[in-house]
């Protein structure tokens, strides 16, 4: 269905996520949040998240494959507002545990990344170490298999909501499925946008560093969102 805007642009900003369950849950968690905030916006934008499912190897196949995507993802954003422009932006959120393997560093995708135009956002590890420093626990912690240190805090957040507490007000346990980390990512934005907001303030880089984090696209969707 075509939308109709005043504007004479559209501002389309598509992140582009390794992990196609929780990545997109984080992401999509925290766009629905901002989006149910009031906003005082100059142009009109629109943010989609697109997993990436088995498109890896951060080389020239990965860039090539998001290139292709990006050239229907503007199409189909023109008609949708009804012929508006469409100016694009685009982040690619990769994890760097496994980098190594395919023989390159964080430092050489976004060198990659960079010649195409795009942003590039590592997950130090993995998504879950990332997770892990949104929580209140110990940043010496922090390793490639944490899904039991993130559940242990998870355990002792809902603890100290007591035992009155009413389900719904609680984080749900951490778990890789699709389904599951929607409902941890929603509630986590909702419930304790505090952390989030403190995670992104302690964890965004310079300008200039050429490899980001998850926290800098988080704060772009705030910038986009204000």
């Amino acid at each position: 269905m075509n939308q109709s805007v005043d504007s004479e642009a559209v501002h389309l900003a598509l992140y582009y996520t390794e992990d196609s369950s929780g990545g997109v849950a984080l992401l999509e968690a925290q766009k629905r949040y901002l989006e149910g905030k009031p906003k005082n916006l100059d142009f009109l934008t629109d943010i989609k998240v697109v997993p990436l499912y088995g498109h890896h190897g951060y080389k020239e196949k990965l860039f090539d494959f998001i290139a292709r995507d990006v050239v229907q993802q503007r199409a189909d954003a023109k008609i949708r507002y009804g012929g508006c422009e469409v100016e694009v932006e685009v982040w690619v959120n990769v994890d760097a545990d496994k980098m190594s393997k395919y023989g390159v560093t964080p430092e050489d995708v976004a060198r990659m990344a960079s010649e195409y135009g795009y942003y590039l956002a590592v997950n130090r590890e993995n998504l879950e170490g990332e997770v892990l420093r949104m929580l209140p626990s110990s940043q010496e912690s922090i390793s490639t298999s944490c899904l039991k240190k993130i559940n242990e805090v998870v355990f002792n957040l809902n603890q100290a909501k007591g035992k009155a507490a009413n389900e719904a007000m609680k984080l749900p346990k951490y778990d890789k499925n699709g389904h599951a980390s929607e409902i941890f990512f929603e509630r986590l934005t909702v419930l304790y946008p505090d952390l989030l907001e403190q995670y992104i303030a302690n964890n965004t880089t310079n300008d200039g560093t050429q490899v980001k984090t998850i926290a800098d696209l988080l704060k772009r969707s705030m910038d986009l969102y204000p």
